[in-house]
């Protein structure tokens, strides 16, 4: 008797003998080592039935054969008596009396063997029945199996791809930070420029020297110029922070950051081009005041923006340092522009009243020192600015 199963790994049907039940082997195509099933009970005793059912046929083939034998004699003696006793009328009427009782003895004969060669048919589908539901179900555990196991690989392939696309994001972040870098440090630059051209002016104010005041208006194209390519590199930077990957609302931050960088942009070369063209009318002169009015503020809601967005990237990348720095760099920034313009502003109206020329200077120095104060909190923002894109690539 043969034992017929499939390889686990390849699926492959062996067929084995018996003897080899509960042997280990390998599979002739993936030359996998593969265990022979033992032989069900269920199909020992349908085997069985089988043995038993063929044993039965036999002795009725026997026993059907002992009876033909038989009824030739049985035909001949019975001849032999009613030859004497019997007329020509009454044997026909025997002989079919006779063929009656033989044809209904065949009768039940052939539905038993009918009605049992049905059972048998049954017996016979029944374990080729039981084997294919057994198959289907092996095969249903070994889909089960392996659609587990493809669902983690493609889950593993998924995070492996996730990760490569938040790297890449980070990397592409990193790249407008470092842009920003270089910006602050030309805006920074072009403030110290300021700055120096604020103290020649103050020094030709002193001396009454008319080339110390054009040497002065030379630093000043040199700031203006300085200030454009600063905002220019910003907005750059900033349309690069967009495709950061942080969950802090670093895109909504970069975003706003972009646009009041153009519109900073965009109010500085206003400005300029009409102090330039030098034609003013009332119309001309209120806008132009209202952009005098509104272009620092637009400029300082930009620096803020982008300290918070340093600070959010702080809290992504996990860098509490970094998110104190940036958080309190952002509330600096506003508060000091507007604390300083406010003391400017009331200081100035306490000594419009006085005629002293060292009260004036002393108000000259006194914007000096603001102006050097605001360009000590910018060379801070470098700094924060760098440790940001440092912090970016320890996260990468």
């Amino acid at each position: 008797m043969a034992i017929r199963f499939k390889c686990p790994k390849c699926g492959a049907e062996l067929n084995v003998k018996d003897e080899l039940a509960g042997k280990q082997g390998r599979c002739p195509a993936c030359k996998n080592a593969v265990t022979v099933p033992r032989l069900a009970p269920a199909r020992r005793k349908i085997e069985e039935v089988e043995v038993a059912e063929v044993v039965e046929e036999v002795e009725e083939v026997e026993e059907a054969e002992v009876i033909e034998e038989e009824s030739p004699r049985r035909r001949t003696s019975s001849i032999k008596r009613g030859r004497d006793d019997y007329d020509d009328e009454d044997r026909p009427r025997r002989s079919r009396r006779r063929d009656e009782d033989e044809e209904d003895e065949e009768a039940p004969r052939s539905r038993r063997g009918r009605g049992r060669r049905d059972e048998e048919e049954e017996e016979d589908d029944r374990p080729s029945r039981r084997s294919s539901a057994r198959r289907r179900r092996d095969e249903d555990d070994y889909e089960d199996d392996y659609d587990e196991d493809e669902y983690e690989a493609d889950s593993e392939r998924r995070k492996k791809a996730r990760a490569k696309k938040k790297r890449k994001a980070w990397k592409t972040a990193r790249t407008g930070v470092f842009l920003n870098f270089i910006s602050m440090c030309i805006y920074t630059g072009a403030n110290g420029v300021g700055v120096l051209m604020y103290l020649l002016f103050l020094l030709a104010l002193m001396t009454g020297s008319p080339g110390i005041a054009g040497f002065a208006g030379i630093f000043g194209y040199l700031a203006l110029g300085l200030f454009v390519v600063s905002w220019v590199l910003f907005i750059v930077g900033s349309g690069f922070l967009v495709v950061s990957p942080g969950k802090n609302g670093e895109m909504g931050l970069a975003i706003a950051t972009l646009s009041l960088g153009a519109v900073t942009l965009l109010f500085f070369l206003y400005l300029l081009f009409t102090a330039e063209i030098g034609s003013f009318t009332a119309g001309s002169l209120r806008s132009f005041g209202i952009v005098i009015l509104f272009f620092p503020l637009v400029d300082l809601a930009r620096l803020a923006l982008f300290a918070i967005f340093q600070w959010a990237v702080a809290r992504s990348v996990k860098d509490p340092d970094l998110q104190s720095s940036s958080l309190l760099m952002a509330i600096l920034l506003p508060s000091y522009s507007f604390g300083a313009a406010l003391f400017t502003y009331l200081l100035g109206l306490v000594l419009s009243k006085s005629t002293s020329s060292v009260v004036g200077s002393l108000f000259l120095v006194i914007i000096l020192c603001e102006f050097v104060a605001w360009v000590g909190l910018l060379v801070w923002f470098i700094f924060n600015t760098m440790n940001t894109k440092r912090a970016i690539d320890y996260s990468i």
